[in-house]
């Protein structure tokens, strides 16, 4: 089965064998019906949080890109592998998971994040606040020191937008914060421009 969220979209899901799954905006999730082999396997591009399933027998494991994959037996976590994107992030809520970076294992702790460069094969592994990389799934995005660019990635793909930078040298400006998803964008503009660094036309 596949499943396409468009950008402006998220959807849950309820695999057959009781994992929950939350899609963000603009990702897609690419699995069997049954799970009768001996792994639970699913292929993720974009953004998802898995609530799995324990199962000692059957590891369920997220492919993110062709050198990256996340296996678990019973945890809850989140991936972000946009295709555009250059890195894909694996932050652990709880339990335990294994990252998979090209030739390179790395067992993860809660409350930690695995960061891996698709460009250059590279990965890190570091402490986190897991709340600004989980709080998508209940309708809003925490940041902090988050680039202008990547915010407005975040806008691209909540409310179906297309941006363009007048001026190339904004997209380093940061912000820190927290926006409701469901609001309407003229106040969200409003609060980014009170920083009197950049304007939205």
């Amino acid at each position: 089965h596949s499943i396409v969220i468009p950008r402006g979209e998220t959807f849950k899901l309820i695999l057959c064998d009781g994992t929950e799954v939350w899609l963000n905006a603009n990702s897609e999730l690419r699995y069997l019906s049954d799970f009768n082999a001996d792994t639970r396997t699913v292929e993720l591009t974009g953004q998802g949080y898995f609530e799995v399933t324990k199962n000692a027998h059957k590891p369920f494991i997220v492919k993110a890109d062709k050198d990256y994959s996340v296996e678990v037996l019973g945890t809850s976590f989140n991936v972000n592998a946009y295709a555009e994107g250059t890195w894909v992030k694996t932050t652990l809520v709880e339990g335990r998971v294994e990252a998979h970076c090209g030739n390179k294992n790395i067992i993860m702790a809660p409350g930690t994040q695995v960061a891996y460069n698709k460009t250059t094969q590279e990965s890190d592994y570091f402490p986190v606040n897991v709340q600004q990389f989980i709080s998508w799934k209940e309708g809003y995005y925490e940041f902090e020191d988050m680039s202008l660019e990547e915010l407005m990635q975040i806008f691209t793909r909540w409310y179906n937008l297309n941006i363009e930078f007048a001026d190339p040298k904004v997209k380093e400006i940061k912000f820190s914060g927290r926006l409701k998803r469901y609001e309407d964008l003229r106040p969200l503009f409003e609060m980014l421009e009170y920083t009197r660094d950049v304007n939205f036309i």
